[in-house]
C-alpha cells in the first residue's frame, strides 16, 4: 500500500482524501494556499473550492465531507447565505477556534493522550509538548480497533492518563473542542511535565508502561 507526504493511501475512497486534503488546508495550509480564514478559523466554501487542489469538487462535497466524518472534524455555518467551514482542532496556525474552558476535573472525569513507546523516553524527559501544533491533544474515551475517537490516533500503543485535578489545580488550562477534543496549550514553558500523569499503560499488555532503554520501540 503505497502513502504519500500527505498521509494518502492510494486504496483511500474519495470522499476519504478529499476530507483530508480539507483537514490539511484548514489545520496548516491556509496561509501556503493563499485562502482567508476568519478569526476563529472558518474558511469561505465558495473560495476554498477555486482552489486548485480542489478541482471539481463541489459544495455539496464538502458538505458530505462534514457529515460523514466520524470524528467530527470539522463545523459548518452560514453567514449571509456563504456557507464557511472549519477544522474543530488541531491547527498549526495562528487562529482562535471556540473552545470551552474546563474550570473543575468534574467536567472531565478523564483525559488520555496516545502516543508510541518509540517516543516515550523524550515525553517522560521532556513532557508532552504541542509540537507543531497549538495544543496537546487529550481524548476522554480509548480507541478501539472497530471505532475512531477524536483526538487520539487509533494505532497507538501506549496511553498517557492525564491527573486532570492536579492539572487543574497548579492552573494548566484545559479546554474542550466542539468535537470533544480535551486541549492544553501546557504550562508557562509549553509542556504537561510528567508528573501529571496519572499513569501510562502499555495498550496492548495493560500493564504499566516500563521504558527499557536497550530495546529498540
Amino acid at each position: 500500500m503505497s502513502r504519500n507526504s500527505r498521509g494518502y493511501h492510494s486504496n483511500d475512497d474519495p470522499l476519504q482524501r478529499l476530507s483530508k486534503t480539507l483537514s490539511y488546508l484548514l489545520r496548516h495550509g491556509a496561509v501556503d494556499a493563499e485562502l482567508p480564514l476568519t478569526p476563529d478559523g472558518y474558511a469561505n466554501v465558495g473560495h476554498l473550492l477555486q482552489l486548485p487542489q480542489f478541482k471539481g469538487c463541489t459544495e455539496q462535497m464538502i458538505r458530505d465531507v462534514v457529515a460523514a466524518d466520524a470524528k467530527t472534524r470539522y463545523s459548518l455555518r452560514e453567514t449571509d447565505r456563504i456557507l464557511e467551514v472549519c477544522a474543530n482542532q488541531g491547527h498549526s496556525l495562528a487562529v482562535e477556534v471556540a473552545l470551552t474552558a474546563i474550570t473543575s476535573a468534574a467536567d472531565c472525569p478523564q483525559a488520555l493522550h496516545g502516543t508510541y513507546a518509540r517516543f516515550m523516553e523524550s515525553i517522560l524527559r521532556e513532557g508532552l509538548k504541542p509540537m507543531t501544533r497549538q495544543h496537546i491533544h487529550f481524548s476522554k474515551r480509548e480507541p478501539t480497533e472497530k471505532n475512531d475517537v477524536s483526538g487520539i490516533r487509533k494505532n497507538c500503543n501506549v496511553l498517557i492518563y492525564l491527573d486532570v485535578e492536579k492539572v487543574l489545580r497548579d492552573g494548566i488550562p484545559l479546554f474542550e473542542s466542539a468535537n470533544g477534543v480535551i486541549l492544553s496549550p501546557g504550562n508557562a514553558a509549553g509542556c504537561i511535565p510528567a508528573e501529571y500523569f496519572l499513569k501510562v499503560l502499555d495498550r496492548n499488555s495493560r500493564t504499566n508502561f516500563v521504558l527499557d532503554k536497550n530495546k529498540k520501540y
